[in-house]
């Protein structure tokens, strides 16, 4: 999404060997004809699963080892990689970092309710809101 909005005015050079589409950066273009060639070139020593991404695959090892190197300053939480900690952080905690009592909203939901909506007037709000 972000190539989509920002850079709109860059022209859409490499296009993929397999189908019609287009990218800006050459790299882009082989990391997508890997989902059709089949090619995972990075493979995890703990148990042999491949990536098509080395961050991939870093982030897939902290799975055997343990690591957690991201934390939320809210709650003190431990993830994986820095998304999840950031999904997290928007699922869990308002923007005054309280705890979003109804689990039940997704992202546009949460996007769309003010901050100054309290933890109380959250726990009244119906499933069926907005």
């Amino acid at each position: 999404m972000h190539g989509a909005v920002v850079h709109t005015d860059r022209p859409l050079r490499y296009q993929c060997s397999y189908c019609e589409k287009m990218f800006h950066h050459r790299r882009d273009k082989n990391i997508h004809e890997r989902t059709h060639t089949g090619e995972r070139p990075y493979s995890c020593g703990y148990c042999g699963k491949g990536f098509t991404q080395s961050q991939a695959l870093t982030i897939h090892i902290r799975t055997h080892t343990g690591e957690r190197p991201y934390t939320c300053t809210i709650c003190g939480k431990d993830f994986r990689d820095s998304s999840a900690l950031r999904k997290h952080e928007f699922m869990k905690h308002t923007s005054t970092g309280a705890p979003v009592a109804y689990h039940g909203l997704n992202d546009l939901v949460l996007m769309s309710i003010p901050s100054a909506v309290s933890t109380e007037q959250l726990q009244q709000m119906p499933p069926s809101f907005p």
